[in-house]
């Protein structure tokens, strides 16, 4: 025998088939609204630290702020005795009267001076040289160790940051990371 649609069964098997497709699109958002509610204190405290976030054709960019506390837990963690905790600050950098930029600037142009200068004390040819590749041969040849050439690294990317909302409290933390890399 032939078992018949009839209008029962047809109502049912499309009733299935609209649940199933109701289930399949919403699946996928309930899933992500769960995963929310479960972490929210953690996507809380990441997008506090974020700052701000630029996503652009270049990448992604994080604040000045974003950049200088990252900066400042690396330099915590690489911590050795043998740097300076002196609150005086180095004689090439003095306390800007100028614009925040402008400071960065100068401590920018101070490192690499200071690069330069242990390059011309120890002997070595640096010309032709960026300041990060001169960090890179001082890490080879055991002039920088590990910890000072990542500290040295770090403060030429952060003076590099074309980033324009830098404060002048942001610049005095900068001076003090400078500070206790001991250049």
């Amino acid at each position: 025998m032939i078992a018949q649609n009839t209008p029962t069964t047809a109502l049912s098997r499309d009733t299935f088939e609209v649940f199933v497709m109701l289930i399949d699109s919403i699946i996928w958002p309930l899933v992500l609204l769960i995963i929310l509610i479960l972490f929210r204190r953690n996507f809380a405290s990441a997008i506090q630290r974020l700052g701000s976030l630029t996503a652009n054709k270049e990448g992604l960019s994080l604040t000045f702020q974003s950049k200088l506390d990252k900066a400042k837990g690396l330099f915590s963690g690489l911590k050795s005795d043998g740097i300076s905790k002196s609150s005086s600050l180095h004689s090439n950098i003095t306390s800007g009267t100028g614009s925040p930029q402008e400071e960065v600037r100068l401590i920018h142009s101070s490192i690499e001076k200071s690069l330069k200068d242990i390059a011309n004390q120890q002997g070595i040819d640096v010309s032709g040289k960026t300041a990060l590749e001169i960090c890179v041969i001082f890490k080879e040849i055991g002039v920088f160790d590990l910890k000072k050439a990542q500290m040295a690294q770090t403060l030429l990317e952060l003076t590099s940051s074309p980033d324009t909302d830098i404060s002048h409290k942001q610049v005095n933390e900068l001076k003090l990371l400078y500070q206790e890399a001991a250049l």
